[in-house]
């Protein structure tokens, strides 16, 4: 996880990805809360079988995406449990 909104994911064939979540915004590390919104998303995911909707670049040609973690959408997780708005 580089932050609440950001994470880097193992594909098939060991490929790593690297995502911003879609439609959410979290406090970047050095920010009030930062910290706390990256452990909330690496205790959602980190280690666990996710799946992920790709939803287009960003400006940057950054991956975007909706996370699952089973049928639990885990951007509107981190929404709903306020550690992104």
């Amino acid at each position: 996880m580089t932050d609440g909104d950001t994470v880097t994911l193992l594909a098939a064939g060991k490929a790593q990805i690297k995502v911003r979540l879609e439609g959410i915004d979290a406090p970047e590390k050095g920010q009030e809360f930062g910290t706390k919104a990256r452990e909330a998303l690496a205790k959602k995911a980190q280690g666990k079988e996710v799946r992920l909707r790709v939803t287009g670049k960003d400006r940057s040609g950054h991956t975007l995406g909706v996370l699952f973690l089973g049928d639990e959408d885990v951007n509107l997780s981190l929404l709903r449990n306020g550690w992104a708005w």
